[in-house]
């Protein structure tokens, strides 16, 4: 997946985001790939060592409401 990793610094190791609004490439509504670029973020920031994990993956969002709400950032996190 080719998208612009977030700085990283403000979240913690597992975790990444992704802006649809800072970043081109993702229709409205089209809300796995906004998630697909989050999860590559977050193991780009997995921050633990070479090896075999198994991780659960939490998905949430931050939601900009009107009519009709949009999804502003995505986020995913390792856990």
């Amino acid at each position: 997946m080719a998208s612009e990793p977030l700085e990283t610094a403000s979240f913690p190791p597992g975790t990444g985001a992704y802006r649809p609004l800072e970043s081109k490439g993702v229709e409205p509504g089209d809300h796995m790939t906004g998630w697909n670029h989050a999860i590559q973020n977050a193991l780009d920031n997995f921050g633990r060592a070479p090896g075999r994990y198994h991780a659960e993956v939490v998905l949430s969002a931050t939601v900009d409401v009107k009519n009709p709400g949009s999804v502003i950032e995505y986020i995913a996190r390792f856990v």
